[in-house]
């Protein structure tokens, strides 16, 4: 016969183990739910004209915010209109949380009005594809982000 400590101590194990697989199983449904959330912000544009180019100076700004880090690998730029693109490897690291700022990036057009195009790829942390991309309207001087 079991007596009632015994009963109360098996039922107090199986209480701990349940809970811990609990536990276990939330933790890992949080991290399969969590995304990396990049975002590029483009600022402090300054404009001039280069051997007959309008050309677009702009600080790049790499935002992570949901949590994990970034590792971009590919680069691409597209102007007039996405006729002309330059493609190159590249390794930009976003910590987790954090903000990668690169000042003076530049970009060039024949055109007076442009669309142009600014795309990254890459692998977060959790093994997720990445990929951000900014569209640049251009008028003369004139910039909106998009």
């Amino acid at each position: 016969m079991i007596t009632n400590s015994a009963t109360r101590c098996c039922c107090a194990v199986a209480f701990l183990l349940l809970a811990a697989c609990e536990d276990e199983e939330t933790s890992r449904q949080q991290s399969l739910s969590t995304r990396s959330e990049l975002k590029l912000d483009l600022s402090s544009f300054r404009f001039a004209v280069e051997k007959g180019r309008n050309t677009y100076y702009q600080n790049r700004n790499y935002i992570e915010s949901g949590g994990i880090g970034v590792t971009l690998t590919r680069g691409k730029v597209c102007v007039e209109n996405g006729k002309n693109c330059v493609e190159s490897a590249v390794r930009y690291r976003v910590e987790a949380g954090k903000t990668l700022t690169q000042p003076n990036h530049k970009v060039a057009t024949i055109l007076n009005k442009d669309n142009i195009t600014i795309e990254y790829w890459g692998t977060a942390d959790n093994g997720e594809p990445v990929h951000i991309r900014r569209t640049v309207e251009t008028s003369g001087a004139k910039v909106t982000v998009k």
